[in-house]
């Protein structure tokens, strides 16, 4: 007989890939001569032209240069288009290492100052951008809607975390105080309550996520001004003859600057290929898994080895073709579905071994609870107390398999378009005319619609509302969203998800599988009668 305990998942931990382990240092990129870019020569040039004095017709002192590049749309079109968010990303990604690593932050003035200012700049930048492209009002447009659409909610985001930031540092504020933010720039604080009980190193992560948020719609704003900046230097005619010159120029030197850039790429093909005599190895040819399926009246098909198969063009546009290494016999045998069903007490949870999800089959809600008014402050501490054990829906999957540490666990619940739809309409007759709006009002009222917890051998550990998130998905596209996002934030503290030894979960226990449970939030119980009607569906 076979142990159980040996029926388990494998988590998947792949190791480091060969390129990975490179040396940075022996990259020919790694050391370059002159290493500044077209904006930063242009940067220098704006900023000597403002110690030049300017010389009128009458040979009066008449200001200085900088008015020659402070109001050019085209240096301001280059500025965009090459504008650097490495530094900020770098940065961003440093202190999500340190937090998952549980490296704590020394100094935090010195780490909160040096963040902060990435993401104030960034914003300052777009604010600007805005009024300096009148001129095109493609563009001026295009950053307006991203404004309005993203990032709004972003800064707005990250005023709130500022705030909960002053307790570690005064020297923020002043940071945010700086901006001379105006139309279309409408925003506000968040409560920052939630925000209070956080930790540095959690308020570092949050203000880094928003930083990359802000740094993807500045990437989108920086595609744009190059498209605009081409079709403004090859078909406006509108290019002042001072800056087709400076950039005439600097395109020129850039063919000089390559060349004392590759002193390093140089050297190193020196070293190995004349000191050391190395020979670079044979290439090896590139091989694809193909997946081949017959018509339904065939039963089979012998595909001989050498059989070839193209795959279309490279980038030179020389097609791309691979044969067969064996041969084959394609048939219509195949494997039609691999699942395991674990029945826990009505909640029927399907977990899909291929790809680890998991599909909720069954929603239970206690009917006794439904009702148009909420209840008062003593009854849900009643309620908790005498309904400990019941409880939504519950999953076990491999993925929620978590160690101690600071862990992010996203839950999707993938709704009924329709019934999703019913639940909306029925909440939003329960709100004055014309006072509710979508995504915001759903969002808010879905918020905190679960309490969750998950097992730790005899016990659970309840996750605080205020480490948790809602979100609806997909309104962009659907109109209205169906997708319920769940976001639970655990910190180092926080104990490592186990497997139960509680009697209901002992199939879950056997594949070695600890439990998440959704309980219907007793403080929300005006929603149940409503929500009762949301059918979902994976």
């Amino acid at each position: 007989m076979k142990d159980s305990k040996l029926n388990k998942y494998i988590v998947q931990r792949p190791g480091l890939s060969r390129d990975k382990r490179v040396l940075e240092s022996l990259s020919p990129e790694y050391f370059m001569a002159d290493e500044r870019s077209r904006e930063e020569y242009l940067r220098v040039l704006n900023d000597y032209s403002a110690l030049l004095t300017y010389y009128n017709e009458r040979n009066i002192p008449d200001g200085t240069w900088s008015n020659f590049f402070k109001n050019n749309i085209t240096y301001q079109l280059v500025l965009i288009r090459n504008y650097n968010t490495i530094s900020g990303t770098e940065l961003a990604e440093r202190i999500i290492s340190r937090v998952k690593s549980n490296v704590s932050f020394h100094n935090e003035d010195e780490w909160i100052n040096q963040f902060i200012i990435y993401p104030v700049t960034n914003i300052n930048h777009i604010n600007n951008w805005y009024f300096v492209t009148q001129s095109i009002k493609e563009f001026r447009d295009e950053i307006e809607k991203l404004i309005v659409q993203h990032l709004n909610k972003e800064y707005s985001k990250l005023l709130t975390i500022v705030k909960a930031l002053e307790k570690y540092s005064s020297k923020v504020t002043p940071l945010i105080r700086k901006l001379d933010l105006r139309i279309p720039w409408v925003y506000k604080e968040r409560s920052s309550d939630a925000y209070n009980e956080l930790s540095l190193s959690d308020l570092l992560l949050l203000a880094a996520d928003v930083y990359k948020e802000i740094v993807l719609y500045t990437e989108v704003l920086k595609n744009s001004a190059g498209r605009y900046l081409d079709e403004h230097l090859n078909h406006s005619g509108q290019v002042q003859p001072h800056m087709g010159l400076i950039l005439g120029f600097l395109d020129l030197y850039k063919n000089a600057q390559d060349e004392i850039n590759s002193f390093t790429e140089r050297h190193l093909n020196h070293y190995y290929a004349d000191v050391l005599k190395e020979k670079p190895s044979d290439l090896q040819a590139n091989y694809v898994n193909l997946c081949f399926e017959l018509i339904p009246k065939q039963k089979e098909l012998l595909l001989e080895r050498g059989r070839k198969f193209s795959a279309g063009e490279d980038a030179e546009g020389n097609e791309i073709v691979y044969s067969l290494c064996n041969d084959l016999v394609v048939n219509q045998a195949r494997i039609m579905d691999v699942k395991m069903l674990v029945n826990q007490e009505d909640a029927l949870v399907n977990i899909d071994r291929r790809q680890n999800k998991l599909e909720v089959d069954t929603f239970i809600i206690d009917r006794s609870l439904q009702g148009n008014k909420g209840l008062s402050q003593e009854q849900i501490a009643a309620y908790n107390e005498n309904h400990a054990n019941d409880f939504g829906l519950a999953i076990a999957s491999p993925i929620l398999i978590l160690e101690e540490g600071y862990r992010k666990i996203k839950f999707f619940f993938h709704t009924q378009k329709q019934s999703l739809v019913s639940f909306i309409e029925d909440v939003k007759a329960l709100y004055p005319v014309d006072e509710f709006r979508i995504p915001e009002d759903v969002e808010s009222i879905i918020d905190k619609l679960f309490s969750i917890r998950y097992t730790i051998e005899e016990e659970y550990f309840n996750i605080p509302h205020d480490k948790t998130e809602y979100r609806l998905l997909n309104q962009e596209k659907e109109g209205v969203g169906n997708i319920i996002e769940i976001t639970c934030l655990l910190e180092p503290h926080d104990p490592a998800t186990s497997i139960s030894a509680l009697e209901r979960y002992k199939d879950a226990a056997a594949q070695g599988l600890p439990v998440f449970e959704f309980h219907l939030n007793p403080a929300k119980s005006y929603l149940y009668k409503y929500f009762s009607k949301v059918k979902i569906e994976s």
